[in-house]
């Protein structure tokens, strides 16, 4: 018999043993990943889901590299923040970078992820922080069952002679909050006699309310101190005292401070005073202020935020767009800042810049004049000042807050409903309204109303301060 070549049978066998090799398939929905977990197809218009994952297994996150080779390749069906990974040509393919999650998050954050989430892209980054996307949920979610008349109150911050039958209000007796269910009172040295009636009272209204309360306090050390005055808290000087102390006696200041309150139920200090005192003669700031150099009052302003922070406290930044610089009030009763915008983004925003980068989630707003941003209006009332150069100029997304409306409403002949809708307009969230007893507080939110149905104020302008006041609530943990 003729023998074969060996090269035809080396040939021969090479075929056979690539047939053999076509008989097995591969299920292609199933890629195989590091640590043995099933990653989601990239194929177009195909998705696998991730495998159930146990409550109780252990935490950890596998990195998974995937080739996209279109831009309309799917994300896993478990995440639960879209892409915004910038668009490729088709034929050019991207690499992505994702997460499987094998836990549920632990934390009692409230920023912490839903529980049903079990899976998080982490690469490329989405423009919707997930934490800010939790808080926006679930202040949406309260916002959702509440009427109008409740939104309207849950806008304002009142004393607590407001929402109660006696004057000063020293007892929880007569409340009405449920009638006026308003986001928070503020406490003044009447409201205090010592440390257990304090304590009642603080512990009352929040048992009362409808909505758990800002309780709220102007704690700024020195004369502006209800509680060292009155309970006898670790004292604190006049914070200009501390002016050449460096930023951590500005940070332990104001730990302090906050730590003290927090012990009687507050949970909001109106301070830190950010206005720079270089008007001799403005003895409405004066010593409260940290400083009397832009630059150096800014690095404190950012040392005490961060202070008030660590004692678990929100503090306000005070009185935007900077009281320092006021002349003595006029015969009109109103104080006046002379400076152009430009002049006031390069000195007097200094400080509250600082302090809005380090965090700070209230800016409150003078009742100020500053002729050159606003002939018209002063600063409380103007869109300019207070939407212009706050909301858009300094980027701030936090709540705005007004200074007590009453000499606002008085000098301008307004009433305490006319004052806050005109607040509420330029763009303030928060209204410190100047109703001092039930019946001015409920005139106050029927004019509200009334504005409302006119087209005076719009629901969209009511639901977006209330947004942003609701956040600060879940963030903080007063509401659940």
């Amino acid at each position: 018999m003729r023998r074969i070549p060996h090269t035809v049978l080396t040939l021969l066998l090479a075929a056979l043993l690539l047939l053999a090799g076509c008989g097995k398939k591969q299920d292609p929905t199933l890629p195989t990943v590091p640590g043995g977990l099933p990653e989601a197809s990239t194929a177009a218009g195909q998705t696998t889901a991730a495998p159930t994952i146990s409550p109780d297994a252990p935490t950890t996150a596998v990195p998974v590299t995937t080739t996209a080779s279109s831009p309309t390749d799917s994300v896993p069906a478990t995440a639960s923040v879209p892409s915004t990974a910038a668009p490729t040509s088709e034929t050019a393919p991207t690499t992505t970078t994702r997460y499987i999650v094998t836990d549920y998050p632990t934390s009692g954050d409230p920023s912490a992820s839903d529980p049903d989430v079990t899976a998080q892209p982490t690469e490329p980054a989405s423009t919707e922080d997930p934490s800010l996307l939790s808080l926006r949920e679930r202040a949406a979610a309260y916002l959702a069952q509440m009427d109008t008349r409740t939104r309207l109150f849950q806008l304002m911050i009142v004393a607590p002679e407001a929402i109660c039958l006696e004057n000063p209000a020293t007892t929880p007796d007569g409340l009405k909050l449920s009638a006026y269910p308003v986001s928070g009172l503020v406490y003044q040295a009447q409201n205090m006699e010592n440390a257990e009636q304090l304590t009642a009272l603080v512990e009352g209204h929040q048992k009362a309310s409808v909505l758990p309360l800002f309780i709220c306090v102007e704690e700024e050390g020195g004369r502006a101190s209800c509680l060292i005055r009155t309970i006898g808290t670790t004292p604190v000087k006049n914070m200009f005292t501390y002016r050449g102390d460096g930023i951590e006696k500005a940070r332990t200041n104001a730990l302090t401070l906050a730590t003290d309150i927090r012990q009687y139920g507050f949970n909001l200090d109106l301070a830190p005073v950010a206005d720079v005192w270089t008007e001799p003669e403005n003895k409405v700031i004066g010593e409260r202020a940290y400083g009397d150099d832009f630059a150096k009052t800014a690095a404190l302003i950012a040392a005490a935020v961060k202070g008030f922070h660590e004692g678990g406290v929100i503090c306000t930044l005070k009185h935007f767009p900077g009281y320092g610089a006021a002349a003595p009030e006029t015969e009109g009763g109103i104080p006046a800042v002379n400076k152009t915008p430009d002049q006031l983004r390069e000195e007097e925003f200094l400080p509250f810049l600082a302090g809005i980068e380090a965090g700070a989630d209230l800016v409150m707003t003078a009742y100020l004049s500053v002729p050159e941003a606003d002939p018209l209006e002063p600063a409380v009332f103007s869109r300019r000042i207070v939407t212009d150069l706050l909301r858009n100029g300094l980027a701030f997304d936090g709540v705005i807050i007004t200074d007590n409306l009453a000499d606002a409403a008085a000098a301008s002949s307004l009433s305490a409903g006319e004052a806050c809708l005109k607040a509420l307009n330029a763009g303030c969230d928060l209204l410190f309204c100047p109703a001092g007893d039930p019946e001015t507080l409920g005139a106050c939110a029927d004019y509200l109303a009334e504005a409302l149905q006119a087209g005076r104020l719009s629901a969209a302008r009511v639901d977006e301060s209330l947004l942003r006041i609701l956040m600060l609530k879940i963030k903080y943990g007063i509401l659940p």
